[in-house]
């Protein structure tokens, strides 16, 4: 959309700062450039946005990119994690949630400013979170019926069968809190 001269318009454009871009990888930014337009960051009162100016008009970046230079020809940036889920083991799941938000960096990089880029990273961070919080979930499970199987074992000594199954529900209980709060823990650091 072409930015609006209205004052409301105005005030956003001229509240904020902007930053001329030289080189970038974000297809917007290489289209605008190309174009011979000059490209620009404009922070204002919903947060930081790219523009193009051309011709003396200022232009929001993603609506430059797709009039004036079909987005096909800058294909946007195929947002495609790494592996991160690891057979099952005590403290995988750091490890794959670090894996996630080490993928989710490199690509929010990558999009600059392309939304539907963003959007992208963005949902394949919640799939590739939900693949280590449902394999952290199994472990918890599977570790959960050893224990019980072993309880099962205890057989004619009800008050040691008794204590060994809470032991078990208390384990399980504290495996699958472990889980939730590594989640919570990894949504903090990307800002979720």
């Amino acid at each position: 959309m072409k930015l609006s001269t209205t004052p409301l318009a105005l005030l956003a454009l001229t509240a904020g700062t902007c930053r001329g871009e030289t080189a970038s990888n974000d297809p917007a930014v290489s289209c605008c450039i190309q174009r011979g337009g000059t490209s620009g960051t404009v922070v204002g009162l919903t947060g930081e946005s790219g523009i193009c100016t051309y011709k003396g008009r200022n232009y929001e970046a993603s609506f430059f990119l797709d009039t004036f230079c079909g987005r096909a020809n800058f294909p946007v940036v195929n947002v495609q994690y790494t592996q991160c889920i690891q057979p099952n083991q005590e403290g995988f799941q750091i490890t794959c949630l670090n894996c996630c938000e080490s993928n989710y960096h490199n690509f929010q990089a990558r999009c600059g400013s392309d939304r539907s880029c963003l959007s992208a990273n963005g949902s394949a961070f919640n799939t590739c979170e939900d693949g280590c919080v449902n394999q952290c979930v199994g472990y918890c499970f599977e570790n959960d019926t050893d224990c019980v199987n072993q309880c099962d074992q205890t057989v004619g000594q009800s008050d040691l069968r008794q204590n060994c199954f809470q032991t078990c529900t208390e384990q399980a209980e504290l495996c699958y809190q472990q889980c939730v709060d590594q989640r919570n823990n990894s949504a903090n650091s990307i800002g979720a």
